[in-house]
């Protein structure tokens, strides 16, 4: 059985080609059952997450854990195993952490496809944490996204974010107001595990 890294899902998973293999994929017949939750020990949530079609089946296993930036290590980690429908034969186990964030961040941006003007090049970020630099990539891939606006409780994620953003060539700027970012921003999206509102209406 194949093992597939962060690195390979990464490079074999170009945000472009993501989104339109999602748009096909929501479309296509294929069954999603409602995931399993477990709340279980050390402040963990367990989730399990089957879909198959008519080829393959998939068993995504991930693990979010609220605390865990304080101990170094991401707040959700996962892993993807893939089994050939014809034989029940496992294909391979790849690194769900990196597909995680690619999926959700290219799911954002399908979104953004079918709901923002075409024109949209400036993009409100809401959250500065692993997943918010995979949020900006993808919907460049599908809008021309040319500012960024950085928003989070902490400033330190903030700047290192903007850095990030501006070595990736986009005009990416820290704001402390959310409200007046709102007013500026053509596209807004919140990648935050916040449980209140953040974006009035």
């Amino acid at each position: 059985m194949k093992w597939i890294s962060a690195e390979e899902v990464a490079a074999r998973t170009p945000y472009g080609d993501l989104v339109e293999a999602l748009r096909e994929g929501f479309m296509a017949d294929i069954e999603t059952p409602v995931r399993h939750h477990h709340d279980t020990i050390n402040n963990t949530t367990l989730l399990l997450m089957p879909a198959w079609g008519a080829q393959y089946t998939g068993l995504k296993t991930t693990t979010f854990k609220p605390d865990n930036p304080a101990q170094g290590f991401p707040t959700i980690q996962a892993v993807y195993m893939l089994i050939d429908n014809q034989t029940a034969s496992p294909v391979c186990l790849m690194d769900g952490t990196e597909l995680t964030r690619r999926r959700t961040a290219a799911a954002s941006a399908l979104a953004a496809d079918y709901l923002a003007r075409k024109d949209s090049s400036t993009l409100l970020l809401v959250g500065a944490g692993a997943l918010g630099r995979h949020f900006v990539l993808a919907h460049a891939a599908v809008r021309p996204i040319k500012t960024v606006l950085v928003y989070n409780r902490g400033s330190e994620k903030s700047h290192q974010l903007a850095a990030l953003l501006t070595a990736d060539g986009f005009a990416a700027e820290v704001v402390g107001d959310v409200e007046a970012a709102t007013r500026r921003a053509d596209i807004i999206s919140c990648v935050t595990s916040a449980t209140a509102a953040i974006i009035k209406g």
